[in-house]
């Protein structure tokens, strides 16, 4: 599908007028240093778990702020935009990235996993379904937002309490690596259009 400039402009804006966002009214410096600083301090008291290097890469060394765009869904009506959240070169894109490591194997551990809409579409075709049975799909705007952060993080560390192979991955103690995913789930910056939200 291709869509022009305009329309694409016109849908983010709309998409992040929305909740759970808002515009922030200090300066981005202001905010940035302010992530900058708040990621360090977690990552200062992981140093003795990670290493020399490991711990000068997870430091943060940018104060910018993210950047948001939107894919369109153009399997839904009115083609709605999918938000992503481009966090390369921010304060907390290493940990993320060092943390999903971490955590990302715990999906393997889960019986009702879908990798894609095909490998779904493989698993109803295997279904029996009885005559006054009805097979119904529900949709989920926004998913990932609107999941509460305290929830998923309970949920992560039940998984990380319970992996018997977590020391092999990482010699962090689980309350880091829950506090890490808390501080890059919550302080998400970005800007659009010299918008910050």
């Amino acid at each position: 599908m291709v869509l022009n400039k305009s329309d694409h402009i016109k849908k983010v804006t709309e998409h992040i007028q929305t909740d759970p966002y808002e515009e922030m009214r200090k300066p981005v410096d202001t905010m940035m240093n302010k992530v900058k600083k708040s990621t360090a301090e977690p990552v200062r008291k992981m140093k003795p778990s990670l290493g020399e290097s490991k711990w000068f890469n997870l430091m943060p060394k940018t104060n910018n702020a993210s950047r948001i765009y939107g894919t369109i869904k153009i399997h839904k009506p009115g083609h709605p935009i999918r938000p992503i959240v481009d966090l390369r070169n921010t304060p907390n894109y290493e940990l993320s990235k060092h943390l999903a490591l971490i955590f990302c194997p715990l999906r393997n551990r889960s019986n009702s996993r879908l990798t894609n809409s095909y490998e779904m579409k493989n698993k109803i075709n295997d279904i029996q379904q009885a005559k006054d049975e009805t097979m119904v799909s529900f949709d989920i705007t926004s998913l990932y937002t609107n999941i509460p952060v305290n929830m998923a993080l309970e949920a992560v560390k039940k998984e990380l309490t319970e992996d018997p192979e977590l020391n092999h991955r990482t010699k962090l103690p689980i309350e880091q690596i829950i506090l890490g995913i808390h501080l890059c789930l919550t302080s998400t910056i970005f800007k659009f259009r010299g918008k910050i939200n």
